[in-house]
């Protein structure tokens, strides 16, 4: 038996070669009566049936099943003649953690107030499930807790506002449990430069921001690093500093990329959720108490689910608007969140310039090219910008920028923003995707991203129209 891997981007064809490869066998496998598995998650199984059934020249095989991770292990357990474990429902799990939370509930300190706060069971048994899931547990936790105990924890990521809004997030659990902490932040190069303001006038803050060179200093054999809304090692403040820490924890949203951060300590990765502002609100829900968070930390944290969600608009459900009905009871103001999302006079004429360049690709794509350099933000504005015109589900903006030319790509239909924008070496999630081109024209990265919209557009089936 051979073991063969398809390795290539996102979007690249490697599932249709795979279903491809297993339906051209079928005839052999048919003849020695063997059958083939493909095994996906539970909620993609019809689908994948689905896909399969409509390349097999026959619609329909007898020699290829489609099965989920859970099927496959009641597969194995009756194989091996043994009896399958009688597992807990979900009723079962909360009233076993009732149970258990009633008897050591003298011992709880941060929780002890939130425990008879209807839902909080449910809520602490699905945080409980997901962090299982990512192997994060008590002893992990324990761990990274007493390896940093007096040492400084250090968090950084490219400065917008959901990564800084994390980041103070990351502060505030430091600051619960006595642990110093340290923002790593390149103040030329922040797109959040007035909440780091906001925040550094603080006295639980004063310090607190520094640059990545004095974080290498600083950083010991006993220093975990937490990089927060990434999981690729291109994309954090300083790879440097992120290869000279022997201890990393990843707290992200974005869909893992081909190049990721390898073997961290921690990793609480979950691409369903809407920011890593989201994320660490579910963590500081069961560690703090709302008056531990500072209302220029709850405002930091909702801007960046702001930011992410464009105003709650895309990418949320039930738990983002929890997190933002927690952040609200720890001082959260709307107002000042819309503060810090606004954008001076010359940025917004300089978005406005860019909408009136753009054109309509079809298909409901809008594509906008500026001659004039504009940084990542008012690209990223304009892009979201182009979304409120009708007939307009896909926008991309593409501007030149030192060295090169930034795309920014937003979508609320059909269309998979960051598979296109992977083709060309950038990444991001679903509806939010960026990426920046080294040694090109805008002339030039305009042909490469209609190349990689029309091989989408194909690879998918959707006819290209005007």
């Amino acid at each position: 038996m051979s073991l063969r891997f398809l390795v290539g981007p996102a979007g690249s064809g490697k599932t249709r070669k795979a279903f491809e490869n297993l339906i051209e066998a079928s005839p052999e496998r048919s003849a020695r009566s063997l059958s083939a598995f493909v095994i996906v998650p539970e909620q993609y199984s019809l689908q994948t049936q689905t896909d399969m059934m409509d390349l097999h020249p026959r619609h329909g095989s007898m020699d290829i099943d489609v099965i989920s991770f859970e099927w496959l292990a009641w597969l194995v357990i009756e194989e091996a003649g043994k009896e399958a474990p009688v597992l807990l429902d979900d009723l079962g799990q909360i009233l076993l953690l009732r149970s258990v939370i009633g008897e050591v509930e003298d011992r709880l300190s941060g929780l002890k107030r939130n425990i008879r706060r209807p839902g909080f069971i449910e809520e602490l048994k699905a945080l409980i499930s997901e962090l299982g899931e990512y192997l994060v547990d008590d002893e992990k936790f324990s761990y990274l807790r007493e390896a940093c105990a007096g040492r400084p924890l250090l968090s950084g990521k490219l400065a917008d506002l959901d990564a800084v809004g994390a980041a103070a997030g990351v502060c505030c659990i430091a600051r619960k449990q006595n642990i110093p902490c340290r923002i790593v932040v390149n103040r030329e190069a922040s797109f959040a430069s007035q909440l780091v303001e906001k925040l550094e006038v603080l006295p639980e803050y004063e310090g607190v921001f520094i640059s990545a060179q004095e974080a290498i200093l600083m950083a010991d054999s006993g220093t975990l690093l937490t990089v927060v809304d990434t999981n690729r090692p291109s994309q954090v403040e300083s790879e440097s500093l992120l290869i000279s820490c022997n201890r990393v924890a990843v707290i992200d949203h974005h869909r893992r990329a081909a190049d990721y951060i390898e073997k961290p300590d921690l990793n609480f990765h979950e691409p369903g959720a809407s920011s890593a502002c989201e994320l660490l609100c579910e963590l500081l829900q069961y560690i703090a108490e709302p008056a531990d968070i500072l209302p220029a930390e709850a405002d930091a944290m909702l801007s960046g689910i702001v930011l992410d969600t464009k105003s709650f608009t895309i990418r949320t459900h039930s738990r983002t608007f929890d997190a933002a009905a927690f952040l609200e009871r720890c001082g959260a103001n709307t107002a000042s969140v819309k503060l810090l999302l606004q954008s001076d006079m010359t940025d917004a004429r300089l978005r406005y310039s860019i909408i009136s360049e753009a054109r309509d690709y079809g298909n409901g794509i809008a594509l906008a090219v500026s001659d004039i350099p504009a940084d990542r933000v008012v690209i990223a504005k304009a892009a979201d910008e182009l979304l409120n015109i009708s007939g307009i589900t896909t926008s991309f903006v593409l501007s030149p920028v030192e060295g090169g030319v930034a795309i920014s790509g937003r979508g609320i239909g059909d269309v998979d923003v960051q598979q296109i924008l992977e083709a060309l070496g950038g990444g991001g999630n679903r509806s939010t995707a960026g990426v920046q081109l080294s040694g090109i024209t805008s002339e030039e990265a305009c042909g490469r991203l209609t190349e990689a919209v029309d091989a989408y557009l194909a690879r998918n089936n959707i006819a290209q129209s005007t």
